[in-house]
């Protein structure tokens, strides 16, 4: 029974070791899995530090770079509304050139065109330009201008485009507005298009007028003139008699030169259109201070006269007034004249001129 029993203790004691044994490698394994569970929770902790560190910086970076993007993109903008803004001006300044160039070719009757070497118009700074009638583009200019007109064109656009030189041409056009002129000038060195030059055309049409206006009243005056140094002649041919003393000569024909110059201030006033017989009779009838003669007196109808019978009626008048200061009414301190004025029937253009001089005796002569 010792025996059993010191077996049984000693089994005991072997299993109290062996138990103590396991305990401590349980322990030590419990140590080594915390040890390697704190090492875990420590890596991961540092991992997830290192992520997150690496997480901020490149969300501080990609924010930094987001918001250099932002500013750039505000500054282009900016930018972009300046060019804008400037482009917009500069659009309205353009606009407000053109328009002010418009008006000033407009007002100074000047048109742009480009011609071929064909006389082909293939451009207009307008599409009204009267050059053109009642065409539209392209037109040879042959075909609106004057068949007279062919040769300065030909040789104009010969001088241009063979020459090299400026060329200038006077063209005339007719259509519904009537006619008009126009002074072309090609310039060489003015290049429109391959093929085409620019060219001016000015409307010279209300110079030509005047010219021709000018031409025409020239000749006029040159009519009357001669007109007028023939009937200054008959004045001092019919005024001059042997008999008469050269002081009574020359008082004749200075007042029938002053009448003559008192019907031109007439028909002047009307630039030779017309004269009133009212207003010839009272200019005739002056006293020598030139103050209306209040002893004649104007009845009857008023009626227009063209220049040749105002020249001639006014002479005829002086002659009967003169003629009356001299021996007649008008000699006498009572005496007076009416010039009294009729139709002569049905006929408007003729009248009847009764001259009537009272004082040489009771009645009206």
């Amino acid at each position: 029974m010792r025996a059993v029993k010191s077996d049984l203790d000693r089994a005991r004691e072997i299993h109290r070791e062996a138990l103590a044994g396991a305990r401590k490698e349980l322990a030590d394994i419990r140590a080594s899995a915390q040890e390697s569970l704190t090492r875990l929770l420590i890596t991961i902790l540092l991992v997830a530090a290192g992520v997150i560190i690496i997480t901020f910086v490149q969300t501080r970076d990609f924010a930094a770079l987001a918001a250099q993007a932002l500013r750039a993109r505000a500054s282009a903008h900016g930018q972009i509304e300046h060019l804008a803004s400037e482009l917009d001006h500069s659009r309205r300044l353009s606009s407000s050139f053109e328009n002010r160039l418009r008006l000033t070719l407009v007002s100074a009757h000047v048109k742009l065109l480009a011609i071929t070497a064909t006389g082909e118009l293939v451009w207009a700074s307008e599409a009204a330009i009267g050059l053109l009638g009642e065409r539209t583009l392209p037109v040879n200019l042959k075909d609106v201008a004057r068949v007279a007109d062919g040769p300065a064109i030909d040789a104009g656009l010969a001088r241009a485009f063979s020459e090299k030189l400026a060329a200038r041409m006077e063209i005339s056009t007719r259509g519904s507005a009537g006619r008009k002129c126009f002074l072309v000038t090609i310039s060489p060195s003015d290049v429109h298009q391959e093929g085409a030059l620019l060219a001016v055309a000015i409307d010279i049409t209300e110079n030509k007028e005047r010219e021709e206006s000018i031409f025409w009243l020239t000749r006029e005056l040159m009519h009357r003139t001669r007109n007028m140094l023939a009937i200054i002649q008959s004045v001092a041919r019919n005024s001059a008699s042997a008999a008469m003393p050269a002081a009574e000569i020359q008082d004749r024909i200075l007042s029938r030169l002053y009448a003559m110059s008192r019907v031109h201030d007439l028909l002047v006033a009307t630039s030779y259109v017309r004269c009133s017989l009212r207003d010839l009779f009272a200019a005739i009838c002056r006293d020598e201070a030139g103050r209306a003669d209040a002893r004649v007196s104007f009845a009857g109808e008023d009626v227009d006269l063209n220049p040749d019978a105002a020249q001639a009626l006014g002479m005829a008048l002086h002659e009967l007034y003169a003629g009356s200061k001299r021996g007649g009414a008008l000699s006498r301190p009572r005496g007076a004249v009416a010039l009294i004025v009729a139709r002569a029937g049905a006929a408007d253009d003729e009248i009847v001129l009764d001259w009537r001089e009272r004082g040489c005796a009771d009645n009206w002569l």
